[in-house]
């Protein structure tokens, strides 16, 4: 009886939080009606915490933030939206605020990616068959060594594994498309305050993020600048696990 009453308890508890979420997000419907659009913002923000992400609540949130004059948010959730699903109601809105920021994307920019992201797995796969090469001659030449052998297979094992950890380490840092959110971001020559300053990034570009270092990641601009940028000033499109 004890137990029958905890597990009731437990699918009450569970039905309360799940019509919260929902409310969430029809909270935020109705905070943006009524114009108040920070409240929306937290309404839908709570909405992806308890329920994960979805077109509905990304293009929403998008469209809040447009309305408040975060270009550059606004920006980043419609591109998030697209990845769900890429509508022409979406695509629009993207088009629109590219314009409005003059943020277009350079398509050599993400074709220089592909190409190093293609040449990276090749020299996996090269290794790959080297070894399998190399384990064929070694199992002929000493094949009464059984311990050599194993021993052998191990270290090539270990280095195959290093590398594919490697190549997909960088095939990840060059898929890390994010957006400036802030206009006139400062670009530093290192992660430090008071690092000289490059030059600055402009709200919507697109860049590519790479390493992390305390506030600061370290970014290359569609025109091959380089340099530090703080955490506060830029997002990746695809959320970091």
């Amino acid at each position: 009886m004890k137990i029958a009453h905890v597990f009731l308890v437990f699918l009450i508890a569970l039905s309360v939080v799940s019509v919260s979420a929902g409310n969430d997000f029809f909270d935020g419907n109705e905070h943006f009606n009524n114009g108040e659009y920070e409240k929306a913002i937290e309404s839908y923000q709570r909405a992806i915490a308890s329920e994960g992400y979805s077109f509905a609540k990304l293009f929403n949130l998008g469209m809040t933030h447009k309305r408040n004059g975060s270009n550059g948010l606004a920006l980043l959730h419609f591109e998030r939206a697209k990845l769900i699903n890429p509508s022409k109601k979406v695509l629009s809105q993207i088009n629109e605020i590219r314009n409005k920021l003059g943020s277009q994307v350079d398509s050599s920019f993400m074709e220089q990616s592909q190409s190093k992201i293609a040449k990276l797995w090749l020299a996996v796969a090269c290794i790959a068959f080297g070894n399998a090469i190399f384990l064929v001659a070694l199992l002929i030449i000493i094949r009464k060594f059984s311990k050599i052998y194993i021993s052998l297979i191990g270290l090539l094992a270990t280095g195959f594994i290093l590398a594919f950890m490697e190549a997909n380490k960088l095939t990840t840092s060059e898929l890390s498309s994010a957006i400036v959110l802030n206009n006139g971001a400062e670009l530093l020559a290192s992660p430090v305050s008071k690092s000289p300053k490059i030059g600055q990034i402009n709200e919507g570009e697109y860049v590519k993020a790479s390493a992390k270092n305390n506030n600061f990641v370290h970014i290359k601009s569609k025109n091959g600048l380089r340099g530090w940028i703080k955490n506060s000033d830029i997002e990746q499109i695809i959320p970091p696990a």
